[in-house]
């Protein structure tokens, strides 16, 4: 009996170390949590999570910006981190890990992956939506990214203080002027840049 009752609980030891091993090596399948986020007012930035630390693998998150009727946005990466080739124009090419932005003008929907800070997004509606997936397996992984944006229109009589105004009317955070990147659609924000420079003092 002691013989029988010694084997019944070195199977159920047994069992039990399995089934742990099991449970700690089974890949998890559902997404992280991350719920979707509504901005709206006339200007913010947005992160990934955990940004500037690493993000979590399998993540979906997204953002709606929403303006007025015909109010138009901005959208100026100020960091991006992502697994990924930085010449992909597809979720596909991304390997999984990519942001993606819409709608642009035609209709259609900008992707981004890769290390390589993007040209500014700007829209022609007084709405847009980005997503953000991370792959369940990438190694290894990146910071993510930091974008900034503005709400607006083309008939503002006066920007804010932190605010730079395009010569078509439009109001764009004062420090994208001479960052290299053209905010204003009409390349105001990148004029005289050359000037604003200032030369080394002579002794």
């Amino acid at each position: 009996m002691a013989q029988l009752f010694t084997a019944v609980l070195l199977a159920a030891v047994i069992h039990h170390e399995c089934t742990s091993i099991r449970a700690f090596f089974q890949p998890k399948s559902e997404l992280a949590p991350c719920q979707q986020q509504r901005r709206v007012g006339p200007s913010g930035k947005i992160t990934s999570p955990g940004y500037p630390l690493f993000y979590s693998n399998h993540t979906s998150c997204s953002w709606d910006i929403i303006g007025r009727v015909g109010q138009v946005i901005t959208i100026s990466f100020d960091d991006l981190n992502l697994g990924g080739p930085a010449d992909c124009e597809t979720t596909a090419c991304c390997g999984g890990t990519w942001i993606k932005l819409g709608p642009t003008p035609t209709g259609g929907e900008k992707v981004y992956c890769g290390k390589t800070v993007p040209e500014p997004f700007l829209s022609t509606t007084s709405e847009v939506w980005i997503k953000f997936h991370t792959s369940p397996l990438q190694v290894p992984r990146g910071r993510g990214f930091q974008l900034s944006y503005t709400v607006g229109g083309f008939t503002q009589q006066s920007c804010r203080p932190d605010e730079f105004q395009c010569l078509n009317g439009k109001c764009v955070l004062l420090h994208w002027a001479c960052n290299g990147h053209m905010e204003c659609e009409d390349n105001s924000d990148e004029l005289y840049c050359e000037s604003l420079i200032p030369f080394p003092s002579e002794h």
